[in-house]
């Protein structure tokens, strides 16, 4: 994954975990689909956050290795 994309799919997952806060703290009808929906946003932030910040680690990581001594 390019640094470009990684940064992107840190920033959606951090908004979907903004949605599953959002989800459980405002008062939303049917408080039951409001928390399926927090549920489900919160697993698919979790990849994403996973995704983009272990990228850009590893890309940090590989930089900080191919410099000269």
């Amino acid at each position: 994954m390019k640094r470009g994309w990684a940064f992107i799919a840190l920033a959606v997952g951090l908004g979907a975990w903004t949605v599953t806060a959002a989800t459980f703290l405002l008062e939303i009808p049917n408080h039951d689909i409001a928390e399926g929906i927090g549920l489900l946003a919160f697993v698919i932030g979790l990849f994403l956050v996973w995704e983009g910040g272990f990228t850009l680690w590893r890309a940090r990581a590989i930089a900080f290795l191919d410099k000269p001594k």
